[in-house]
C-alpha cells in the first residue's frame, strides 16, 4: 500500500480484526462461503493483542490519528470487544466500527466504546418493513431493536451512520419510503442507501431469479450499487432518484415532506451531483482529522 501516495500519507487506516459472520443474511457472500468452507472454523477471530500489536506498529510507522475497523460483524463477540475497547483507550487515537449488528448493542458496549475513544459506528436497517428484512432479507430484528440501537449510541454522543438496501425483490416503493420513515425516527448522522444487487450465489439472486425479477445468466451486467437496478422492480425510476435523496430527505424535513414529488422529476444529473457532494462533506465530519488541501481535494476525486 505505500506505493500509493493518498494511502501512505492518510492519517485513517483501515484493520481487520476477524473474518467471517454467522447469520445468513440472504444479499451477502457469508453464507454462501460457509457452504463452500462446511466443518471448517469459518467464524475466526484475532487475539486483542494481536490486533492492538498492529494498529500500534502502524501508528508508530504512520502517525495515524484514526484506526477504521471492518468486520463484518465486529461485536459479536462481547467479550473480544470490552477487552480491545480497555486496551485500545493506551493507544492514544481514535476509532471507527464497521460492521455493529443492532441486536447485539447493549448499554455496557456503547459506554465501553465511548470510553476507549470510538467516534462513530455503522449498523445495518436494510429495510424499513419488518416483514420485509425477516422473510426476504433474514435479518431478524425488530424496529424496536433499531431504535434502541440507535438512540444508545446517540445518548453517548457516538456518531452513526446506517445501512440501507432499496429496490429488493417484490417490495414496491411504499416499502423503500418505509425504510427513509424508520432512519427518520433513527436520526443517524448519515443514511447510505444502496440499491439492490443480486449477486451471484447469494439467496437473493435465486430468489430474484425464481421471482423472474432476473434473468441468471446475465450477472455481468450488474452495475455499482449506487447507479441503479438491473431487475424489473415496479417504480424504478422513482427509487433510483430516492437512493440520490435519502440521506439528505432523512435530514431536511422539506425535501422529506415533498420526497413523492422529487423523485419522479427528471433531475438525475442534478441529484447525482447533490448526493456526491453530500457524501463528500460527511466523510469530511465523520472522520475528523487534520487534511492539507491536496488531501481534500483527493476525497473529491475518489467520491
Amino acid at each position: 500500500l505505500d506505493n500509493y501516495k493518498e494511502i501512505k500519507s492518510s492519517k485513517i487506516k483501515n484493520f481487520i480484526t476477524g473474518r467471517g459472520c454467522p447469520y445468513a443474511c440472504s444479499y451477502c457472500f457469508n453464507a454462501g462461503f460457509r457452504k463452500i468452507y462446511f466443518g471448517q472454523n469459518y467464524v475466526r477471530k484475532r487475539s486483542v493483542g494481536n490486533v492492538i500489536k498492529e494498529i500500534k506498529g502502524v501508528k508508530d510507522k504512520y502517525g495515524i490519528e484514526i484506526a477504521i475497523l471492518e468486520d463484518d460483524t465486529i461485536n459479536i463477540n462481547k467479550k473480544w470487544l470490552l477487552e480491545f475497547c480497555k486496551k485500545f483507550k493506551a493507544l492514544g487515537i481514535k476509532f471507527i466500527c464497521i460492521g455493529i449488528r443492532a441486536d447485539l448493542v447493549d448499554e455496557n458496549m456503547v459506554r465501553s466504546l465511548k470510553n476507549s475513544h470510538c467516534i462513530g459506528i455503522v449498523f445495518g436497517i436494510e429495510s424499513g418493513n419488518e416483514t420485509v428484512r425477516r422473510e426476504i432479507l433474514n435479518r431478524y430484528m425488530s424496529d424496536k431493536q433499531l431504535i434502541t440501537c440507535a438512540k444508545l449510541f446517540r445518548k453517548y454522543r457516538i456518531n452513526y451512520t446506517t445501512e440501507n438496501i432499496l429496490g429488493i425483490p417484490t417490495t414496491s416503493l411504499e416499502e423503500d419510503l418505509d425504510t427513509l420513515k424508520l432512519n427518520v425516527i433513527c436520526k443517524p448522522m448519515y443514511s447510505n442507501a444502496h440499491i439492490m444487487q443480486p449477486y451471484p450465489s447469494t439467496s437473493i439472486f435465486e430468489f430474484a431469479v425464481k421471482k423472474g425479477l432476473y434473468k441468471k445468466h446475465n450477472f455481468d451486467d450488474l452495475n455499482d450499487f449506487f447507479i441503479e437496478s438491473k431487475m424489473q422492480i415496479e417504480n424504478k425510476y422513482e427509487r433510483e432518484n430516492l437512493q440520490r435523496l435519502f440521506s439528505l430527505a432523512v435530514h431536511v424535513p422539506l425535501i422529506n415532506s415533498h420526497i413523492r414529488l422529487l423523485i419522479r422529476l427528471p433531475l438525475r444529473f442534478f441529484y447525482d451531483i447533490i448526493f456526491n457532494i453530500y457524501k463528500v462533506y460527511i466523510g469530511v465530519n465523520w472522520m475528523p482529522t487534520k487534511r492539507s488541501l491536496q488531501e481534500y481535494l483527493s476525497l473529491f476525486r475518489r467520491y
